[in-house]
C-alpha cells in the first residue's frame, strides 16, 4: 500500500508531503497505481518550483519527504498543494485498497 500524508505548512516544520510504500496493484514497473501517485508527485515539485517559486529539499530514500525551504507565492503553494491532494483523493477513491492519505 502506498501511504501519501500532507502536512499544514508551519513556522515549526518545513515539512508538506511524504509518500511512502508500494501500491501492490502490479509487479514494480508495471503498477498504474504507483505510476499516477509518481505523476502527481513529480507535478507538484515541479509546479512548485515553476510557478510558486519554491525552494524544495526531497529526500528519497524508503521515505519520500518533501519539505519546504522557502516559497515566493505561497498563495500558489496552496493551490498546488490542492489540487495534489485532489488528485491524490481520486487515485485513492479509485484505488483505496492500494492508496492510503492522511491529513496531519
Amino acid at each position: 500500500m502506498v501511504t501519501v500524508s500532507f502536512y499544514s505548512l508551519s513556522a515549526s516544520s518545513k515539512r508538506v508531503l511524504t509518500v511512502e510504500g508500494h501500491a501492490g496493484f502490479r509487479k514494480k514497473g508495471h503498477d498504474i497505481v504507483c505510476s499516477a501517485v509518481s505523476v502527481l508527485v513529480h507535478t507538484f515539485i515541479s509546479s512548485s518550483r515553476l510557478i510558486a517559486g519554491a525552494t524544495l529539499t526531497i529526500v528519497d530514500d524508503e521515505l519520500l519527504e518533501i519539505n519546504v525551504d522557502t516559497i515566493d507565492n505561497v498563495e500558489a503553494f496552496s493551490v498546488i498543494l490542492e489540487s495534489t491532494a485532489i488528485g491524490m483523493e481520486a487515485v485513492a477513491g479509485e484505488y483505496s485498497e492500494n492508496v492510503t492519505i492522511h491529513y496531519r
